[in-house]
């Protein structure tokens, strides 16, 4: 191996800690309430995609708005667990990544009676690209939803909460 084969593999590793970096970054601004600086993370035209459940948010405004709806409409609490990591290079400047989803939540009720605890189990899968200062950000993430459940009912008994 010579040296700008090294180099380059150096850079590409280098790469792959940026991105682990950045998804945990996003994890804990939204664990931490801090919606409009988990939405600085995307692109100016980045996309988050909860699916049928949370929907499709178009626009780095729009992720952010979105963040800060749902908190806004009673996420009292929530612990992004992002777990089995898969980070692939495809080029110089973008990049795949794939998380499973584990996150206790809280939210409020509905009817005003006492908070809910959610289960919430899913897959990340994002779209990453770099851009010519060197900094990733997001271009796409899309979250599969496997389930959301109550608490005290339990995946096994009720898939997703308010089903």
């Amino acid at each position: 191996m010579d040296v700008a084969d090294l180099a380059a593999r150096v850079e590409e590793l280098e790469d792959l800690r940026a991105l682990q970096n950045l998804k945990s970054h996003y994890c804990w601004l939204l664990d931490t309430r801090r919606t409009a600086e988990a939405a600085a993370l995307f692109t100016e035209d980045g996309v988050w995609d909860g699916g049928e459940m949370f929907g499709c948010h178009e626009g780095r405004a729009a992720v952010a708005a979105y963040f800060a709806e749902i908190q806004a409409r009673g996420l009292r609490f929530c612990l992004h667990g992002v777990l089995t990591p898969f980070l692939e290079r495809r080029t110089a400047s973008t990049a795949f990544g794939r998380w499973y989803l584990d996150m206790p939540a809280t939210f409020a009720a509905e009817d005003g009676g006492p908070d809910r605890a959610i289960w919430g189990a899913a897959w990340y899968e994002d779209d990453f690209v770099k851009r010519a200062d060197g900094v990733w950000q997001v271009r796409a993430m899309r979250l599969t939803n496997h389930f959301w459940t109550p608490f005290e009912q339990g995946w096994a008994v009720q898939r997703f909460a308010g089903a």
